[in-house]
């Protein structure tokens, strides 16, 4: 074990590009057990919020300026000096002795290798959508940054990245794009591998009685996914470039195949 590394349990680390179903799968999995910490809950583009811890945020966009990229730029490589390691640990220092952690940030898709080398147990999870919806999503807001056609190439970049990790680590990666019954059934799916189908006398050790009872009856009568939030929905690859859409195609089949 390093100097200074905490006994920290390995996380849950959602995976997917943004715009991508990233906060509703993050948020489904907060709200039957997992612990995030103080994530961002509203913003003017997602009402439920992004579920994204503003402190892991500022990391990764300082690991990826570091190597010469950002976000909607990413870099050819990316290696964590040793002062972006210990940023990660003062991170992961909130979570020690919690049983079952995790987080999401799209730019982990960039940052994959430094997480994983520092806990080999982390279960992963991902989530897709389709890129023309993806594109429109972040032309609607940053329209300045980038065309409709660079947001595809970003969402390839990112989508790529995705692809091969799935390659190497073979995990569960749910459709933003199914009709909301399948969808839904897809979570569930999920929930239950990571095990986080929380009973209701582990939540009440964990939350008190009477929040315990409270946020389990919210969370049988009101799930955190709400069709009415999903926007732009887009099928096929009509109009697609090749490449994107093979690429699509093949995240779909693995989606659907799990």
């Amino acid at each position: 074990m390093e100097k200074d590394r905490l006994d920290i349990a390995p996380p849950v680390i959602v995976l997917g590009m943004h715009r991508s179903g990233t906060s509703c799968l993050t948020g489904s999995l907060q709200q039957a057990g997992l612990v995030l910490g103080d994530v961002h809950t509203a913003n003017p583009f997602n009402k439920k919020g992004n579920r994204e811890h503003p402190q892991l945020m500022a990391l990764h966009e300082r690991l990826l300026e570091a190597n010469g990229g950002s976000w909607h730029c990413p870099p050819e490589r990316v290696e964590w000096s040793e002062d972006l390691r210990k940023e990660r640990e003062d991170f992961c220092a909130q979570f020690e002795g919690v049983r079952r952690w995790g987080f999401k940030d799209p730019r982990a898709l960039l940052a994959l290798d430094g997480w994983l080398q520092r806990f080999p147990g982390a279960k992963l999870v991902g989530t897709i959508r389709h890129p023309m919806s993806v594109a429109h999503s972040l032309h609607r807001r940053d329209p300045n940054l980038h065309s409709i056609e660079e947001y595809m190439g970003l969402w390839a970049a990112y989508n790529r990245q995705l692809l091969e990790a799935w390659r190497q680590y073979s995990f569960s990666i749910v459709d933003f794009d199914e009709p909301d019954d399948r969808y839904v059934a897809s979570l569930g799916r999920v929930l239950r591998k990571l095990g986080l189908k929380e009973g209701l006398a582990s939540r009440v050790r964990r939350e008190g009685l009477l929040k315990g009872l409270a946020s389990r009856v919210s969370q049988e009568r009101s799930p955190f996914f709400d069709p009415a939030l999903r926007t732009h929905r887009q099928e096929g690859v009509e109009g697609l470039p090749a490449h994107i859409a093979e690429l699509y195609l093949e995240l779909k089949q693995i989606a659907a195949h799990w």
